[in-house]
């Protein structure tokens, strides 16, 4: 693993440990931050790379995990099978845990 690429999972855990802090209140704030950090990673090819692989991947671990043959986007899944916004970070912190320790 990069440094760049350290640095992005430091701040996705940061992000979803204290959401507050980041004023992300439920998925669809955290995936509007990600999308903010692939913006300003846009100038830095490899970096925005590994942050866009990182996410597909996530994308078919969600699809995978609700058992989905077509390839939604995973915020929305997450939206739709959780009852609230509180849930719906559980859930993300949850998943993403398993995912980053799936690929170590």
């Amino acid at each position: 693993m990069n440094e760049d690429f350290e640095r992005f999972i430091n701040f996705i855990q940061a992000v979803v440990e204290r959401p507050g802090m980041f004023f992300v209140n439920n998925v669809e704030d955290f995936s509007l931050v990600i999308l903010g950090y692939r913006a300003a990673c846009s100038n830095h090819s490899q970096s925005y790379e590994a942050v866009n692989d990182f996410f597909n991947n996530f994308k078919g671990f969600i699809n995978k995990h609700y058992g989905m043959s077509e390839d939604l986007d995973w915020a929305r899944l997450i939206r739709f099978h959780c009852v609230n916004d509180f849930t719906t970070l559980e859930f993300l912190k949850r998943k993403l845990n398993e995912f980053i320790a799936g690929m170590v």
